[in-house]
């Protein structure tokens, strides 16, 4: 086993629950940090820490989840702590991370419109947006996948209603998402590591890899829930090929 810190994509816990429990007991043996990146942003990390729970997993406490929120939250004050008005079009737990982060929300005249992936957004809410954007409010994207899965069904993703925008108003968003290096760039601000001794695991060439590269770590990509083109293998290199999570075991 690699002796690093570990960002984990939580769809891969999620795809392999007994390999996974194996996988964080020998981190947890070995006294190795982990945190895993929620690149949805549907849920908040209490949320999150329920939903392991119900899955068999115990002792997943809220503050080992990173959400694509909160980079998005925490850059955008950072950049601009004076200007804390925000309009978005996400799920709740988008609102709860604004809040928490010191934003005012608002439906008009805003100075940010984050946006973020919720199932029951329709029509009215994104000419509302749209209003937004025209009245001077920078997009700020925290979701950057174009097609959402569930259930081995296709929906429309955040990416995906982030284009219309941009195209609608002709500006471009803020993109905060994989394969954005900054997700992976706060990840490691919040568990208090750097680049040199933390690892990125994922299932994605195009995004965890990616985004891992970009960020200057070593990544780890699972071939096995691969369900991208092979041939991106040879643009975008992983620093370790394994099968399955107990390949990090070994």
């Amino acid at each position: 086993m690699l002796e690093k810190a570990y960002l984990i994509n939580l769809k891969v816990i999620l795809a392999h629950p007994d390999d996974s429990n194996r996988l964080l007991s020998a981190l947890t043996q070995n006294g190795l940090p982990f945190v895993f990146i929620d690149e949805s942003g549907l849920f908040t990390r209490e949320q999150l820490s329920e939903k392991l729970y119900d899955y068999g997993f115990k002792v997943i406490y809220p503050k080992l989840f990173y959400t694509c929120n909160m980079p998005a939250v925490n850059n955008v004050f950072r950049q601009d702590p004076n200007h804390l008005r925000a309009g978005y079009l996400g799920s709740s737990a988008l609102k709860n991370a604004l809040l928490t982060g010191g934003f005012q929300i608002c439906q008009e005249h805003a100075d940010w419109l984050f946006l973020g992936l919720d199932r029951n957004d329709g029509y009215p809410d994104y000419c509302n947006g749209l209003q937004m954007i025209e009245q001077g409010a920078q997009m700020v994207a925290t979701n950057d996948e174009p097609i959402y899965s569930r259930r081995e069904t296709k929906m429309i993703g955040a990416g995906a209603q982030t284009a219309m925008l941009e195209y609608a108003s002709g500006r471009k968003a803020l993109h905060i998402g994989m394969p954005q290096p900054i997700i992976a760039l706060c990840a490691m601000k919040y568990m208090g590591t750097s680049a040199d001794n933390t690892i990125l695991v994922g299932d994605s060439v195009s995004k965890d890899i990616l985004c891992g590269n970009r960020a200057g770590m070593e990544t780890v990509l699972i071939s096995s829930d691969m369900s991208e083109s092979a041939e991106l293998l040879k643009e975008v290199h992983p620093t370790y090929l394994v099968e399955d999570l107990n390949g990090l075991l070994r």
